[in-house]
C-alpha cells in the first residue's frame, strides 16, 4: 500500500542536470504490483519520500538503465524485506 500514482514521472532531478528524461512514456521507468501485474495497490503517501529518493538516485547512477518499481501490497517493513 505504498502506491503513489505520480512517483518518478518526469523526474526533475535528471532535467536539472541536462540528463535525458526517464519516464513511463519512453520505456525507461515501469511500475508493477508485487505479483507482477499492473493492478497497483491503493495510493498511500507513507513511503513516497523514501521511494522517490531511491528512484532518483538509481536513475542518476545508471543513466542507461531501465528502472522497474515493484509496489508492495503492505507498508509493513517486516513483510517487505526479502530474507
Amino acid at each position: 500500500m505504498i502506491h503513489d500514482p505520480m512517483i518518478f514521472e518526469d523526474g526533475p532531478q535528471r532535467s536539472n542536470y541536462g540528463l535525458s528524461s526517464c519516464a513511463s512514456s519512453n520505456g525507461c521507468f515501469t511500475k508493477v504490483a508485487q505479483d507482477g501485474s499492473a493492478n497497483l495497490p491503493t495510493a498511500d503517501s507513507g513511503w513516497v519520500g523514501e521511494s522517490s529518493l531511491d528512484l532518483y538516485m538509481v536513475s542518476v547512477i545508471c543513466l542507461n538503465c531501465s528502472i522497474t518499481l515493484v509496489e508492495a501490497d503492505c507498508s509493513e517493513v517486516a513483510e517487505r524485506v526479502a530474507v
